[in-house]
């Protein structure tokens, strides 16, 4: 199963914006290093998609990299996890092929566009989580 996991929103918690896409201040989302630990090291879950805008230049997937570097290891130290299999994750600023999407910016279609979670309304005013 491949899994993609939008960066700003749901693994980072983008308090303070995107900004450069260089410089992430901000922790994770409260439970993230948990999850992504959890899927990392789940058979069923070949390969995970992180995907944001940071990934348009490298700079940003550096930064990306090295955030869940420091983040992951302040959560799971080297002595017990003594390696973040990078080889399960790609980045992408696409949407990629994947079984999965976990994003805070979605609605989950459900085969009916007359649902009211889709009228002309909720649309213009969806907000995510965080804002």
């Amino acid at each position: 199963m491949k899994i993609a996991l939008d960066f700003d929103g749901v693994l980072h918690s983008d308090t303070q914006g995107i900004g450069s896409g260089n410089v992430i201040p901000d922790p994770p989302v409260p439970g993230a290093m948990e999850k992504l630990h959890e899927l990392l090291h789940c058979d069923v879950v070949t390969h995970i998609v992180i995907f944001s805008l940071r990934c348009g230049g490298e700079h940003g997937i550096k930064a990306m990299c090295e955030w869940i570097a420091r983040e992951y290891i302040a959560k799971y130290p080297t002595k017990e996890f003594p390696h973040i299999p990078f080889s399960k994750i790609s980045f992408s600023s696409v949407k990629p092929h994947v079984d999965l999407f976990i994003d805070d910016r979605n609605l989950a279609f459900n085969g009916n566009w007359s649902d009211p979670q889709f009228s002309l309304e909720n649309l213009l005013n969806f907000k995510p989580w965080n804002r």
